[in-house]
């Protein structure tokens, strides 16, 4: 990381309020992400925007059920919760979900590299899935356009994800438009293990 705003520090180092959260998050991270993408350092302590919400006293225990309730939600098909993912990072140049979302897309759904590439270029990428396509055009026009979303843009994700899957792609992407938010303000960057030998993670 270029510098530590909220250094990374393991769960037995957080105080009593914070602790239980710290555990709680390296346990729901273990269980989601595995060993797709780099999620804590060689301390095991929390890394990208994970340690902002640690810090975030009272904040934090809700936080964190909000994140694993949404995580339990399953209206939203993965490739659409990913295309929403990857359209806020883009725009917020947030450089630690650029990274580790692209190894999450890569590995949970059908998306190519270039699909991921051109989606983290700003520019929407041709042959995505029907609900791919309707989640980009949405949180494309929702995080880069003030104002309403055009009735057509609503109608065509009604349509193909249905009201709770719409719904829950909203909530992705505020979800995610604040983890940008956080990421970018602790300056989480890509970590230094995965910076060499993949353009993709730069």
């Amino acid at each position: 990381m270029p510098d530590d705003r909220i250094p990374p520090r393991p769960a037995e180092e957080w105080d009593e309020q914070h602790k239980p959260v710290a555990e709680g998050l390296f346990a729901f991270c273990t269980k989601t992400h595995g060993a797709t993408t780099k999620w804590h350092d060689d301390r095991n302590s929390l890394i990208g925007p994970f340690p902002a919400f640690i810090a975030s006293r009272e904040l934090s225990i809700p936080l964190a059920d909000f994140m694993t309730k949404l995580g339990q939600w399953k209206a939203c098909p993965i490739e659409a919760k990913e295309t929403v993912v990857l359209v806020a990072a883009a725009r917020y140049q947030a450089a630690y979900l650029l990274y580790a979302h692209t190894e999450i897309t890569l590995a949970k759904t059908k998306m190519t590299k270039d699909q991921i590439d051109s989606i983290k270029s700003g520019k929407k990428p041709t042959g995505l899935s029907e609900a791919a396509d309707v989640a980009y055009d949405a949180s494309y026009h929702l995080i880069n356009t003030p104002g309403p979303l055009p009735i057509e843009i609503w109608n065509k994700c009604d349509k193909v994800l249905g009201r709770d899957g719409t719904v829950a792609m909203m909530n992705w992407l505020g979800w995610y438009t604040f983890n940008c938010i956080f990421v970018n303000a602790i300056d989480a960057g890509v970590p230094e293990s995965e910076q060499k030998g993949d353009e993709s993670k730069s």
